[in-house]
């Protein structure tokens, strides 16, 4: 398993793996996932690099991964960060109108483990 992720690294990696949950990756699902680094840090990840690392796992491996990246992204962010990244995720699985189970599972999970309503 690979190190730990910083909180832009760790959220694209949530935001692919909630994407290639419904197998349809559209225009406007990747002006999401890459606005989401773009307008929330002010410095730069390689997402090629990102987008090669996450090319390797297996959809078995997303659970697991996601699973990762929602514990760092927790660790190195404030609540408000995290509930800005919910809004991100909302509109990532909600843009094409359809919330597949998979996507469903993946949001449940985030909300079930950050709370937005009681981090404050």
């Amino acid at each position: 398993m690979e190190n730990h992720m910083n909180t832009p690294r760790a959220g694209y990696h949530m935001l692919q793996i909630l994407c290639a949950a419904d197998g349809k990756l559209d225009a406007s699902k990747d002006l999401i996932i890459r606005n989401y680094p773009a307008n929330e840090f002010p410095f730069n990840i390689d997402l090629d690099y990102e987008t090669e690392i996450l090319s390797r796992l297996s959809p078995e491996d997303y659970p697991l991964h996601f699973a990762k990246a929602m514990e760092d992204f927790s660790l190195d962010s404030t609540p408000e960060e995290r509930k800005r990244f919910l809004n991100y995720a909302m509109q990532l699985a909600t843009v094409d109108r359809e919330v597949t189970h998979e996507e469903d599972s993946y949001l449940h999970e985030l909300f079930m483990n950050w709370d937005p309503e009681h981090e404050e």
